[in-house]
């Protein structure tokens, strides 16, 4: 079933955009973060990947009831960078994180971390997001 969490960049996260060379990537992390399959925690994330060819590649975090097998927003996007024929992990330019403000579930020290090892050049931006009130 299709999911919408309406969820919209905070004021803080929206000026931060206004500065990022690639604002691609972000509407792609954020429409993933809406995509999300997170009903056990509440807090959708999504996550978007720039290559150096201009390629930009997304996912959102999927859970299931098990917990250990749910994929995080790197796992999804690693995934979809694969099948649709992204370049190795060293070619990531810049990643972009979106994920629930205040939410129970947060990704960015463990996406930071694995980005450090497969992707040492890549920028690493986290914005938040914030249902919409309609």
């Amino acid at each position: 079933e299709p999911v919408d969490h309406r969820l919209h960049l905070t004021a803080e996260s929206a000026a931060d955009v206004a500065t990022m060379e690639s604002p691609e990537v972000v509407r792609a992390a954020l429409e993933a973060a809406n995509k999300a399959y997170t009903p056990y925690s509440t807090s959708p994330a999504g996550m978007a990947l720039v290559t150096e060819c201009g390629g930009v590649y997304s996912g959102g975090a999927i859970e299931s009831c098990a917990y250990n097998p749910s994929m995080s927003p790197l796992q999804t996007t690693l995934v979809a960078t694969a099948a649709e024929g992204g370049h190795a992990w060293e070619h990531v330019k810049h990643a972009v994180l979106v994920e629930l403000e205040g939410g129970k579930v947060k990704h960015e020290a463990t996406i930071e971390l694995v980005l450090k090892q497969i992707s040492p050049n890549c920028t690493f931006t986290v914005l938040q997001a914030a249902p919409s009130n309609h």
